[in-house]
């Protein structure tokens, strides 16, 4: 049986361990980890709030060394309960190191508004 959950030493390093399902906690890659106080914290690197553009909108943000994940939300209350807009689809590109493209549907009402966070994950 493997050893998933591991509060203490792990070859040269102490803290707490959590592996997936099926992992060594002691031995387990990154990739296998559910949690490794070894890794960074997860961060809000920059966040912001965007009237959406005709093709989207171009976001530059202080370069990671790689493509960070980005959260898109809906900030306009109205989304909620607006019926002709039962879904919005958004997605999101990285032109480069320092930038990411957000985009929607067509379907976006004129005048309202998304809010962005950029994070310190990275994307795999």
């Amino acid at each position: 049986m493997a050893n998933r959950v591991v509060l203490g030493s792990r070859g040269a390093t102490t803290g707490l361990y959590i592996s997936k399902p099926g992992f060594n906690a002691l031995t387990a890659a990154i990739g296998s980890m559910l949690l490794s106080t070894d890794e960074p914290p997860f961060q809000v690197l920059q966040r912001g709030i965007l009237g959406l553009a005709s093709g989207g909108n171009l976001v530059s943000h202080p370069s990671l060394g790689y493509k960070p994940y980005t959260m898109v939300f809906p900030t306009d209350e109205r989304w909620l309960t607006d019926t002709t807009e039962p879904y919005i689809r958004f997605w999101i590109t990285h032109p480069s190191l320092t930038s990411v493209r957000i985009t929607t549907d067509s379907g976006w009402p004129a005048g309202w508004q998304i809010g962005y966070a950029i994070t310190t994950l990275a994307l795999t």
